[in-house]
């Protein structure tokens, strides 16, 4: 859990600072959070490839969650939001 955890903060540090470099569009924004919520996936099985018991692998549950939650929300709707 402690990695999974480890590489989203290293993820949204390694975002957080790049800077301002011009004003980056909306599509590449779009692509980057794509990019970022996609890492949820891999990030999810590597974690349960190395679980090895019920509680590390409702972690995994519980961190891919998390994941989503941050990275995801522009990926996806909200639960009730009109598309």
């Amino acid at each position: 859990m402690r990695g999974l955890v480890g590489a989203v903060l290293a993820l949204g540090l390694l975002v957080g600072c790049g800077g301002a470099e011009g004003g980056t569009g909306g599509e590449e924004a779009e692509v980057e959070a794509m990019a970022l919520c996609s890492d949820c996936s891999w990030l999810y099985v590597r974690c349960m490839s190395r679980a090895q018991t019920p509680e590390a692998k409702q972690n995994c549950e519980y961190g891919r969650m998390d994941c989503e939650a941050t990275w995801c929300t522009s990926a996806a709707p909200a639960p009730g939001e009109a598309q």
